[in-house]
């Protein structure tokens, strides 16, 4: 299962994010998208090897502390980049108001 994770910083890397999600089961691949400069844009794709795994890191690491931002993990919705954009978007404004 692939998972969304939203409102990383922008020194992420995918050595960080396989080390965090590697405490739920195995990661499968890694994938932290960035801008012309290798910036990192602030969301990354999470592949697990077990749905099960996943949804386990998902609900404990959603809205959690990480790397001094509050992650937003999610399952990946097959769609365009824009959509995913605006996905993380608004499910950290939806996180914001739910404090």
């Amino acid at each position: 299962m692939e998972l969304f994770i939203g409102n990383l910083g922008n020194d992420i890397t995918a050595g960080d994010l396989t080390a965090l999600f590697n405490t739920y089961g195995p990661v499968a691949a890694v994938e932290v998208p960035t801008d012309d400069y290798d910036t990192p844009r602030g969301y990354a794709y999470v592949q697990m090897c077990n749905d099960a795994q996943a949804f386990a890191a998902m609900r404990a690491l959603n809205k959690k502390n990480f790397m001094g931002q509050f992650i937003s993990v999610s399952e990946a919705i097959n769609s365009t980049p824009c959509s995913q954009v605006k996905q993380a978007y608004h499910a950290y404004q939806n996180m914001m108001v739910a404090g």
